[in-house]
C-alpha cells in the first residue's frame, strides 16, 4: 500500500512539473499580437482600403488620426505586398501651426520572448510608433479616449495617441 501511494505521488508530481514547464515556456513565447499583422491594431482599429490606420469608437464613429496633446498624427501603411510596411506619417501641430509628412519609415523590433514587439520608425525625425510592449506599462489612459498607438520622438517618453470615444451630438 505504501508503494502505491509513493508511486501515485510521484506520478502526480511528474504531471504537475510538466504542466509548470509548459506554462513557463508558453508565458515566455512571443505574443503574435505584438507582431505587425491584422491583429496588431486590436479590436477597435484596422487598416482602411487605402492603408490608413482607422479606429472606430463604441458609438460607430471612425477616426483616421489621433492626438497626443502636442499634435495630431495619421499613419499610412502598405496594403499590398510587402504588407504593413510604413508608407507615411502625417503630423499637424497647432502651436506653431505646422504640417509635416514623413515618408522614410521602417519596421523595427524590440525586446525578446514575451516582451518582444514591433513598430514603425521614421528615421529622419527619430520618431517611433508602436502599440506598446506587454512587459512595460506605458502612461495611463483616460476613460473617454481610446488608444490608437504610442508616439515618441527622440529619446522622449512614449505618449499615447488617442481618438475620442465621445458620443456624437444628436441631430435636431
Amino acid at each position: 500500500m505504501k508503494k502505491i501511494i509513493l508511486i501515485l505521488i510521484a506520478v502526480l508530481a511528474l504531471i504537475g512539473s510538466a504542466g509548470g514547464v509548459y506554462f513557463y515556456v508558453s508565458s515566455n513565447s512571443v505574443d503574435p499580437e505584438r507582431s505587425l499583422g491584422s491583429s496588431y491594431w486590436g479590436d477597435a482599429c484596422g487598416l482602411s482600403p487605402t492603408g490608413f490606420v482607422v479606429c472606430t469608437n463604441e458609438f460607430g464613429v471612425r477616426f483616421d488620426s489621433c492626438s497626443t496633446g502636442l499634435g495630431r498624427y495619421r499613419l499610412k501603411v502598405s496594403v499590398t505586398e510587402p504588407r504593413y510596411q510604413p508608407v507615411s506619417l502625417e503630423m499637424w501641430t497647432e502651436s506653431p501651426t505646422t504640417y509635416k509628412r514623413l515618408e522614410s519609415g521602417e519596421i523595427y523590433s524590440e525586446g525578446a520572448d514575451a516582451c518582444y514587439h514591433e513598430g514603425y520608425r521614421f528615421g529622419s525625425q527619430d520618431i517611433t510608433i508602436n502599440r506598446g510592449s506587454s512587459c512595460g506599462q506605458m502612461g495611463g489612459l483616460k476613460d473617454k479616449f481610446t488608444l490608437m498607438f504610442y508616439f515618441s520622438e527622440g529619446a522622449g517618453l512614449p505618449s499615447p495617441c488617442r481618438f475620442s470615444n465621445e458620443k456624437p451630438p444628436e441631430p435636431d
